[in-house]
Formats: C-alpha cells, structure tokens, sequence
C-alpha cells in the first residue's frame, strides 16, 4: 500500500471493498470496488472509487428519515458485495442497505458501535465508544431478517468486534481488562481476563487462519 494509501485507511471512520458483483452504471460496465466512509457528524456516507479515488455519491441519511444526529460510525460488505449494514449511534440502530443504497432493512438497538460479519447470515454488533454507560450485551443479528438477540457478555462498554469464519465473535471493553469469546450457535459466553495497567480495547482482527487476534 502507498503512503497516501496509508493515509485514507487512517482517516476513514468505516470502510469495506465490496467484491464480487458491484455498483455499475450498467450492466456489463466496470463495476468498481467501492470503500464506504462514514461522516460522521454529518449524518452522511460517502461512497468512493476505489480505483480512481473519486467519490461518486454521498448518502444523506437525513434525507433517508433519519435524525441530522444519526452519526454513522462503522461499515462491514457482504463478501458479493449485494449488500452493505451501517450502524448509526444517535439512531439507535443498524441499517442494511442494497449495492444500490436503498434500505433493505433495520435492526434496532441502543447506541450501536462496531460491526463483524460471520458465515452466510450473521452480524455481529457491538456499543458505540461514545456511550457512557451502555448495556453490558452485545447483538447477533440474521442478516436475511434483520432480527436477532442480545447477549449478556457480563462487562461493561463492550466495543471491539471480530469474527471467525468458525462461528465465534470476540468484544472486549473499554473499562475493564476483560475479553470475550462469544459461540455463535448456542451463544454461550467464556471471558478471559487480561493483566497489565487498565487497557480500552477499540478494535480487534483477526488473521486469515483465524488463529490470532490483534487488539
């Protein structure tokens, strides 16, 4: 990756590449890879040419019926790139929308923060950093329904998200030195404490063979 390349990863709150079947002008077209840049205080997504560095349009969320405070924070693509999930903090929800920007459903929950996708049908979310004193759960939604449940993950301010092609998520908190290791198929809940001086855990990865986690 180039310096300025570097740069634009740094300054984007959220962003994907969608792959796969792509936005296009029409059919047979180029179908560019597009990177997804949440702004945040302006209740807006910009959508960019990967290729060309250009942005090619702007969402207005307030246009779309959402609050001017709706404040977008984090993006995730399906793989196919036919769908993208937005979770806005000041709307209390997260928004799935279609490789052509319309809405194609909603899940709702109090201040949602980071998002992880995991198999064919699961998302993964968690509370927003802004929060002050958010629920100690994080959601699993289906992504074909939009409906799903909330975990008790028993620590407060849950934040970062990974997830595993093997059905498991990982949050941690911003409080405490607390991980968790969340099973997808029966939700079932281990947490693993951390030593050291109080850390606030802000994002995770995970590799591609799924055998390390990066904080």
């Amino acid at each position: 990756m180039t310096r300025r390349g570097l740069l634009v990863s740094a300054l984007c709150v959220a962003a994907a590449a969608a792959g796969g079947p792509r936005w296009g002008a029409s059919l047979g077209a180029r179908q560019p890879d597009l990177l997804y840049v949440c702004i945040q205080d302006d209740a807006k997504i910009a959508v960019v040419d990967m290729g060309s560095r250009a942005v090619l349009r702007t969402i207005d969320l307030v246009k779309l019926g959402f609050p001017t405070t709706a404040k977008p924070h984090f993006v995730v693509v399906e793989p196919d790139g036919q769908h993208w999930y937005v979770s806005l903090i000041g709307a209390n929800r997260v928004v799935k929308f279609d490789r052509v920007d319309r809405i194609a459903g909603q899940f709702e929950m109090e201040t949602p923060g980071m998002l992880a996708l995991s198999g064919p049908d699961t998302l993964v979310v968690t509370r927003s950093m802004s929060a002050v004193n958010p629920p100690k759960r994080i959601a699993i939604v289906n992504r074909g329904t939009m409906k799903g449940d909330e975990v008790d993950v028993i620590f407060p301010r849950p934040h970062p998200m990974a997830a595993s092609k093997a059905g498991y998520a990982y949050t941690g908190s911003l409080g405490v030195n607390q991980m968790a290791s969340v099973s997808l198929a029966d939700q079932r809940v281990e947490i693993v404490p951390v030593t050291g001086a109080t850390h606030a855990f802000v994002q995770f990865a995970l590799s591609p063979d799924g055998r390390t986690l990066v904080g």
